[in-house]
Formats: structure tokens, C-alpha cells, sequence
């Protein structure tokens, strides 16, 4: 099972008992988790013949926002910590140190918002690139440079994309741009994109990018997803015309000019 499939199912109990059904909830778990998969790609650092990642997460959170989760807090963090290493093993990155994640309040976080704060364990780089060895005075303007939430300066611009959330005649119903931050699709209105079918998943599936090309994954729905009429499993690229097909809706996948 996928990483945030994964998660999904461990907090899905949590979530949705009827205690937590009736309050007034800011965040649900899964943005915190899409927030942490940000981070990770951003810190990307490749070493040598190897890419590290940091392995501290901290997660800054409004007061009120953290309050509201408190009674789950730790489960969060120790399933986040686990997801951490999970998505970093599907991509093929590499921790140095064990990783951990925790949530804490942000005196200047605004509410329902999510900062993600990363960090390399000292002594956590052991390997050199040629003779130049990796410092700690590196690793830490690095980590500067990554806790702000966009792509590192030499990264060429995204070329314009979008999802059309076609009608039952394959008309344009309303687009939605795409601009490289990860986008859930299912039958929760917490998604980005919610559809209102019963034989979509909660969390169904999910558009990521990895510059410069977009990809879909499904995240171990009931009825699975397809791309031009077939079944995909794991993360599927994208091409620019593809047909998105979740549940009984579809969504058509445009890039370029």
C-alpha cells in the first residue's frame, strides 16, 4: 500500500468517529501529511551518488489549530514519522538518520495553515562529493533556503497546466489550474477537488509533480483509477489530453500553451 494510502487508512477511524464528525474541524491529517511530502521533495539534496532528504519535520501550527488535534497529536506525529520514511523509499531517497516528525503551535501562524520546518541531523551527511566534504555551515543555509515552500531558484518555471472536470456530455464543466503542489481528488469536501459520486473514494486519488511533468496516483480506492480507459497503479505520468477517469466522473489533463 502506498504512503499516503497508508495513512489514510490508519487515521480514517480516528477521524471520522462521530466525535470528530461533530466539530468544527480547520485541518484534516492528510493536509498535514501533503504538507510534510512539500517539504521532503523540496529538501531534496543530492550528495555524491546518493539524495538525502532531511529527517526532522517540524510542523508549525495556529494555537487553535493545534489545540483541536491535541487528543490525536502524538498518533499524528508517530504516523507521520512512519510516512516520512515510506514516501522517501517509494521515491527512492535516502535518510541518513532516523526521521521524526513533530507538531508544534507557530506564535505567528495564521489559522489553518501549515508551515514545515526542515532540518538535517547533525553528522546525519557523512559522504563527500569529490574531495569537498558537506559541512554543517552547508546543510545549514540549505535548510534555510528549503523551509520557504517554493522551487529552489534554479528550477526552470512550470509550464501552464490545468484539470477540466468534464460533464456527462465531455463538455468543460469548470477547470482547475495546476501549479505544482499536490492536489487530492475523492468524495470528501476537503479535497481539492470534490465529487459528489458514490462510487468515488473519500480519498481517491491524487495529482503530484515532480518538474516538469504531472502524475496521478490512486490511493487505494474501492473502484481504482483510469487513464484513457486503463487501470493505473502507482504513480501514472501524465500527458497533455489524457483522461482522468474516477468513479463516474472524468477530468481531462491539459499542459502547455
Amino acid at each position: 500500500m502506498k504512503a499516503l494510502a497508508r495513512l489514510e487508512a490508519i487515521l480514517q477511524e480516528v477521524m471520522e468517529s462521530p466525535q470528530r464528525l461533530l466539530s468544527p474541524r480547520r485541518l484534516h491529517p492528510l493536509e498535514l501529511a501533503a504538507a510534510v511530502t512539500r517539504a521532503l521533495e523540496g529538501g531534496i539534496l543530492p550528495v555524491g551518488d546518493v539524495v538525502l532528504i532531511p529527517n526532522r519535520y517540524t510542523i508549525r501550527l495556529h494555537p487553535a489549530d493545534l489545540a483541536e488535534i491535541d487528543s490525536i497529536r502524538r498518533t499524528l506525529e508517530q504516523e507521520l514519522t512512519a510516512f516520512v520514511a515510506r514516501a522517501a523509499e517509494e521515491r527512492g531517497l535516502t535518510l541518513r538518520a532516523t526521521p521524526l516528525a513533530t507538531i508544534v503551535a507557530g506564535s505567528d501562524a495564521r489559522g489553518g495553515s501549515i508551515t514545515v520546518d526542515t532540518a538535517f541531523d547533525e553528522g546525519a551527511v557523512t559522504r563527500v562529493q569529490g574531495d569537498l566534504p558537506v559541512t554543517p555551515a552547508m546543510l545549514a543555509g540549505f535548510t534555510e533556503r528549503i523551509a520557504r515552500p517554493s522551487l529552489p531558484p534554479a528550477a526552470a518555471p512550470l509550464p501552464p497546466a490545468e484539470l477540466e472536470v468534464l460533464d456527462r456530455r465531455g463538455g468543460t464543466e469548470r477547470r482547475v489550474p495546476l501549479n505544482g503542489a499536490i492536489v487530492t481528488i475523492g468524495r470528501r469536501t476537503g479535497n481539492d477537488i470534490a465529487l459528489l459520486d458514490l462510487e468515488v473514494s473519500r480519498q481517491h486519488a491524487r495529482i503530484d509533480c515532480i518538474p516538469p511533468r504531472y502524475y496521478v496516483t490512486d490511493l487505494g480506492s474501492t473502484n481504482g483509477t483510469r487513464v484513457n480507459g486503463k487501470a493505473v497503479a502507482g504513480r501514472h505520468p501524465l500527458h497533455s489530453g489524457d483522461v482522468i477517469e474516477i468513479g463516474g466522473a472524468r477530468l481531462r489533463f491539459r499542459q502547455g500553451g
